[in-house]
């Protein structure tokens, strides 16, 4: 178990978003990690998405954060990390606008959280949902009590005291990338059109339904644990 880290290390960060229904109850939950010090953050939302939760869980865990010291952010959120990394540069380019003209979810969000990135240096680590890693599954825990209404007991102390394992998580442990996922074997295909989520077990019974539907999205899974990530962070 991790037992200390120099203050001139990056800061850590892990964070998850939950939410029952979408939209629905939800809460988010982090942990952050600044030399010795540990601190839970949490907080929930009556009617709102996972993918608010998401961003919601990195606002704040950022706001805690001073500007003095790199930060590493673990998320199991694609939509997050290629959100603020890549999307959020053209969107606000464009009126906040997406490709086909529409307006773009959670634009309140975005806008605070571009604020709290500006000119800071963070490094977005996307891990695999429930693969094993403790911290991860704090936050993931965190997430759903709130989300759930639930009284949780949240942590604020010395790393020593503090009985989750916060090693940074494993090569295993991390997403693989896009490159490495379309060179795998796939392990189903899914579809949203209208709104409709549908997995398939061949590329042409996904293709067959998504050719021509305006909007309509379409993803392969590489693994059962890929397709429940997919399937989170379409919102689904």
């Amino acid at each position: 178990m991790l037992k200390s880290t120099n203050m001139n290390d990056k800061i850590l960060i892990y964070t998850d978003g939950s939410s029952r229904g979408n939209p629905g109850p939800g809460g988010w939950g982090a942990i952050v990690l600044k030399g010795h010090n540990v601190e839970e953050l949490a907080g929930r939302d009556d009617k709102t998405t996972n993918n608010r939760m998401e961003l919601s869980a990195a606002m704040n865990a950022l706001s805690k954060t001073g500007t003095d010291h790199p930060i590493r952010l673990f998320t199991d959120s694609e939509y997050l990390i290629n959100g603020i990394t890549k999307w959020v540069f053209g969107w606000s380019s464009k009126g906040w606008k997406t490709a086909s003209g529409g307006d773009v979810l959670n634009k309140d969000l975005w806008e605070k959280l571009m604020k709290l990135t500006k000119d800071r240096q963070i490094e977005w680590k996307k891990v695999k949902g429930h693969a094993g890693h403790p911290a991860n599954e704090r936050v993931d825990t965190l997430a759903t009590c709130l989300a759930d209404d639930e009284d949780i007991k949240l942590f604020k102390g010395s790393i020593k005291d503090y009985p989750v394992d916060l090693t940074q998580p494993t090569t295993e442990q991390i997403a693989p990338s896009a490159e490495i996922k379309k060179k795998s074997k796939a392990y189903s295909y899914l579809s949203l059109v209208d709104g409709e989520l549908q997995i398939h077990y061949t590329w042409v019974d996904c293709k067959e339904r998504v050719d021509g539907k305006s909007g309509a999205r379409f993803r392969k899974a590489v693994s059962k644990s890929d397709q429940e990530e997919i399937i989170k962070n379409w919102g689904c």
